[in-house]
């Protein structure tokens, strides 16, 4: 009997959460899980690829390619996975702007660069 006594204290002591509390805390974990998952994600895509440091290396050789040769003309070109695309706009002043672009070969735009020249176009 004593046993009995001691057990129904024991229990009568002990405080259980309620289903709803449980669930609640629940609802409140998958909340903060999922927010994580979008910042991370979020932080993953804004960062800088090693794809895009590969195109950016190679813009930056195409552009020195095209300082070295004078060659301020509208051309392109393909790198082993990358198509270069130079844009050349002149104005009256004698400023030209280079705009290179790097694609994939799906034709999908890795990264742009645009570089001010002075350069006046020679009249002949």
């Amino acid at each position: 009997m004593a046993t009995l006594k001691r057990y129904c204290f024991i229990v009568r002591r002990l405080r259980a959460s309620s289903l709803i509390e449980v669930i609640a805390a629940m609802l409140i974990l998958s909340m903060v899980f999922g927010l994580a998952i979008v910042i991370y994600l979020n932080v993953q895509r804004s960062g800088v690829s090693a794809r895009k440091l590969t195109c950016l290396v190679r813009l930056e050789a195409a552009f020195a390619e095209t300082e070295q040769q004078r060659n301020y003309t509208s051309r392109e070109w393909q790198y082993d996975d990358l198509t270069v695309y130079q844009e050349v706009k002149q104005d009256s002043a004698g400023l030209t702007v280079v705009i290179l672009e790097g694609r994939d070969p799906a034709g999908k735009l890795v990264v742009t660069q645009k570089h001010m020249v002075y350069a006046p176009a020679t009249t002949r």
